[in-house]
């Protein structure tokens, strides 16, 4: 059992858009960056490869208001494998500090529709 609430992201179907989010974390996240990296489920030490990711480096993880912690997860297209991915949330403050806040996990099934 882990220590960290757990935030049980909606299902997906394969090819579908994950709706942008704001995150709202209790305090001023001024300096702060942030990373989120699915990878499918294991049991164990998960090995497995990232599948897909949100990160302040490449700009789809946005701070909309600092003071006020308000953090946008912007919206993704996730083409992935159909499968139950697991990942956390994980920021890093100023000075180098790093500290995972909670948990994240999301179902992707399998797609039927498709475009030709």
């Amino acid at each position: 059992m882990s220590c960290l609430k757990t935030w049980q992201m909606k299902c997906l179907k394969r090819g579908d858009t994950l709706k942008a989010k704001v995150i709202t974390i209790p305090f001023d996240i001024t300096g702060c960056t942030f990373l989120m990296q699915f990878r499918k489920a294991t049991i164990g030490a998960n090995e497995n490869v990232v599948a897909f990711e949100w990160k302040s480096s490449d700009g789809s993880f946005e701070i909309t208001d600092a003071v006020n912690g308000k953090l946008l997860m912007k919206k993704k297209k996730i083409e992935v494998d159909f499968s139950i991915y697991d990942s956390d949330f994980q920021i890093t403050y100023a000075n180098g500090d790093v500290e995972t806040l909670f948990n994240a996990k999301i179902e992707v099934k399998e797609d039927y529709s498709r475009t030709v």
